[in-house]
């Protein structure tokens, strides 16, 4: 019944058998494997920790059991049972996958990498083993290895929509890819996953301008996420007289943030453990008017459901800094400072609507303390510092930090991320510094603490660096909060020019560089200027306060009002 798609019957059986003989594992494995292939993720752990009592040698068992721990989020519990597979078999590849995972999921990215690798050594082209030993290697700020990884991975068919994607969004990060090689790539993606797949053309009703306008959201991150930062003065905002709110959720598991968050829409539908053509099916039966993608092309989004066009108005926004290179989508939400009008529209296979007031709202921490003096006042000395994830901290970044260290006597640098809580990670971070020049003693670095210790620690910096050509987004509106200024470079793109919007929202133009000795030159400047720091850090969280950045009624009432234009624009 399994190995023909009864999961019913199958269930019914198996259940059957555990009654009648509880030590029969492979019975409960069983039970436990199925379980987790229909979502009941807490059944099926529960199943197979059972099986291994009765017998620790099942290693099917074994590995089943850890992806299910992986699927509730305990990945420190995962690598025991990985590990316990391990002892059985050492060589088994299923096994060695998933403790990568594990590792990985805990940030533990070069044991991570060294149980992938291991895997590669025993079956050099295992896609799993290639397309995820990319994802750690980007994570680690190796972004031109990770590609060649990825590249690797997608070679032949059937390919990974996922994993293509998540070359896409590396490729962000490596400056030798200009705008026009992105979008290339981005039209191989859809020309690969769009293609030949059967869109709807026919739905239920067309508003007629009376009604509520009924919107989809689709994403994986209404969570624990800095998407939430962003989406939830949306949510909140939004008018209830004249929308009808979905949100079409991509994950299993509910943590903190997504228990108050799934209570803002309208309905929540949980989309984990269904197909693409399923989603799509459910979209369309809810008659949603416009349905709006919030992850692009980032980890476990739903783009291949927008390709079926189950919605008339297609529309991407926010969680991902360029096109998706579909034909079904018919928008993409941006601004004019992030996306100057005549500049970007030749890279976007979506029609640019363009925010007046920028295209972030955001929602400041509550874990966020007082903003503190700047710390140069008591140190004696400044500390530049970035808080941006490491795969945004590229070579050519660190070059360029480690010339305005070498320039601003007795400077520091603090750089925060979870991914520094790998003790190789750091020692590496440390050694690039030494080998150009700047001793260990001026660089502070810092892994993964609470939220609450995270914001404390902007106490400790007096001017902040942003990453390029990948920007820092809610990082940024962080430190602006915590009354931080913030200095950045104006790409060429909206991935290179979010920092130039989120300072021209809040007043602060003045710290936008045109360039990389630009950006050396006024990191120089204001690192000289004590008193002016120390207005900067006494007015920004007001001066934020008061800008478009922090006002939700505002902009949710102009995205409402690009989303109505385009509505009757569809409906004449």
């Amino acid at each position: 019944m399994y190995q023909s798609g009864k999961m019913d019957g199958a269930i019914n059986l198996y259940r059957a058998i555990c009654n009648k003989d509880t030590r029969d594992d492979r019975a409960y494995a069983m039970l436990g494997i199925i379980y987790g292939q229909i979502g009941k993720i807490r059944q099926a752990e529960a199943c197979l920790r059972h099986a291994i009592i009765v017998n620790p040698g099942n290693i099917d068992a074994c590995i089943n059991h850890g992806l299910a721990l992986l699927s509730m989020g305990l990945p420190e519990q995962a690598v025991t049972s990985y590990k316990k597979a391990l002892h059985i078999s050492p060589d088994n590849i299923n096994a060695l996958v998933g403790l990568g995972n594990a590792y990985a999921m805990q940030d533990q990215l070069t044991h991570a990498e060294a149980s992938y690798r291991q895997v590669l050594l025993l079956d050099p082209d295992n896609k799993h083993a290639n397309g995820n030993i990319a994802n750690v290697l980007a994570y680690q700020g190796k972004p031109e290895e990770a590609v060649e990884y990825y590249r690797k991975a997608l070679l032949g068919k059937p390919s990974n929509h996922g994993m293509h994607s998540n070359m896409l969004l590396c490729l962000h990060y490596i400056s030798r890819y200009n705008p026009q090689s992105l979008f290339e790539e981005h039209r191989q993606w859809a020309r690969n996953y769009e293609s030949g797949v059967k869109a709807y053309s026919e739905y239920t009703s067309k508003n007629d301008g009376n009604n509520k306008i009924r919107i989809g959201y689709v994403t994986p991150d209404l969570r624990g996420h800095s998407v939430a930062y962003f989406i939830e003065p949306l949510l909140r905002a939004h008018d209830r007289t004249h929308f009808e709110i979905y949100c079409y959720v991509e994950t299993k598991i509910k943590d903190n943030i997504s228990e108050h968050l799934w209570e803002l829409p309208d309905r929540v539908c949980v989309t984990a453990n269904l197909t693409d053509t399923a989603v799509a099916e459910l979209i369309h039966k809810d008659g949603i008017d416009i349905l709006i993608d919030l992850a692009g092309h980032t980890e476990n989004n739903r783009l291949p459901v927008f390709a079926r066009k189950p919605a008339p108005i297609q529309v991407t926004y926010l969680g991902y800094p360029d096109t998706t290179g579909m034909n079904s989508i018919n928008y993409r939400i941006t601004d004019y400072w992030a996306d100057p009008p005549g500049e970007t529209e030749r890279f976007h296979t979506e029609v640019l609507l363009r925010m007046n007031s920028g295209f972030l709202c955001f929602q400041p921490p509550e874990e966020s303390p007082s903003v503190s003096q700047p710390p140069a006042l008591v140190n004696g000395y400044i500390t530049f510092g970035s808080f941006n994830v490491l795969t945004k901290i590229t070579p050519e970044v660190l070059s360029i930090w480690a010339k305005i260290l070498g320039t601003v006597e007795r400077s520091r640098l603090l750089i925060k991320n979870k991914q520094l809580s790998d003790k190789k990670l750091h020692d590496r971070l440390i050694n690039i510094f030494q080998g150009m020049g700047i001793g260990s003693e001026r660089i502070d670095l810092q892994g993964k603490t609470t939220k609450e210790e995270h914001m404390s620690m902007y106490s400790k910096v007096d001017i902040a660096l942003d990453t390029f050509p990948y920007n820092g987004t809610t990082t940024t509106c962080d430190t602006l909060w915590m009354g931080v200024p913030v200095i950045s470079i104006a790409g060429k793109s909206h991935v290179s020019r979010v920092g130039v919007s989120l300072l021209t929202c809040v007043g602060l133009e003045e710290f936008i560089c045109t360039d990389q000795d630009d950006y050396v030159e006024r990191a120089i400047k204001l690192s000289s200027e004590i008193d002016r720091l120390s207005i900067l850090r006494g007015s920004l969280r007001e001066r934020m306060k008061a800008s478009s950045l922090c006002d939700a009624t505002s902009f949710t009432r102009e995205f409402e009002g690009l989303l109505s234009s385009v509505w009757h624009q569809y409906c004449i």
